[in-house]
């Protein structure tokens, strides 16, 4: 019988991995590692090839649309999920580092904070804050790259972060990529679903916003939730989230 020349190349590209921290490796080596963890018992040294040779770069690759994902041959539905959460994360850490454990307590600093990384974000895409009870930021992960953020697939993902981290309080940012001069009946319809979600839980929607080249549409401050929401916790943050005092 043939020997597989890929027998033990896993192993010693995981250990290669360890003792040089990715120095020196090249960007299918990269991939092929992401892809140890989606696709199993299998060599996915020649889907990377094809990744690399498709998109051109790692970044490219994690940045490609699941649908473009998927025409590369070996690359299903449960890889290109994955490389698209890897996506998400590794933005994640990224925005968390440039804020150096910002928090966000008030609109004023809510809007500065999605505004400042505007430039950072393929738009359309809406993005989710999950914070702590004093306002600490957990994450700015991505959940979806569209301004459509309510459809089930996407709401199952965002509420599966908020739930891992333990989050208490919720800011849905949305970049449409286009002007926007308030909220329209899709964006209302969605903030009180996920609104529901979130208080059946005990976490609450603080805010979902709209952001257009600097410029933010608050439905908080549109009294866009106060029909769902109990009237205290309308009245808790009228009081310290729009007013700009702590929140807590």
């Amino acid at each position: 019988m043939e020997k597989n020349v890929h027998t033990g190349h896993r192993g010693r590209l995981l250990e290669q991995a360890v003792a040089q921290e990715l120095e020196g490796f090249y960007p299918h080596q990269v991939l092929e590692l992401l892809l140890f963890y989606a696709i199993p018992r299998q060599d996915t040294s020649a889907i990377a090839h094809r990744l690399i040779d498709r998109f051109g770069t790692v970044q490219a690759v994690l940045e490609a649309p699941e649908e473009a994902l998927m025409q590369v041959q070996g690359v299903g539905s449960r890889a290109a999920g994955w490389l698209k959460r890897v996506d998400a994360l590794t933005r994640s850490y990224r925005v968390l580092r440039q804020s150096d454990k910002a928090q966000i307590r008030t609109i004023v600093e809510a809007i500065r904070f999605c505004t400042s990384r505007e430039a950072d974000v393929r738009a359309p895409g809406t993005m989710q804050l999950d914070l702590t009870p004093t306002g600490r930021v957990q994450s700015f992960s991505r959940i979806c790259d569209s301004a459509a953020w309510a459809e089930p697939a996407n709401l199952r993902a965002a509420l599966d972060t908020v739930l891992s981290l333990h989050a208490k309080n919720v800011i849905v940012v949305v970049y449409p990529g286009a002007e926007c001069a308030g909220p329209d009946d899709y964006q209302v319809r969605a903030a009180r679903g996920y609104h529901d979600m979130l208080s059946a839980m005990g976490i609450t929607l603080m805010d979902v916003l709209l952001v257009f080249e600097g410029r933010t549409v608050s439905l908080r401050r549109a009294h866009a939730l106060d029909a769902v929401e109990d009237p205290r916790v309308t009245a808790h943050l009228a009081e310290h989230y729009l007013r700009g005092e702590y929140f807590q």
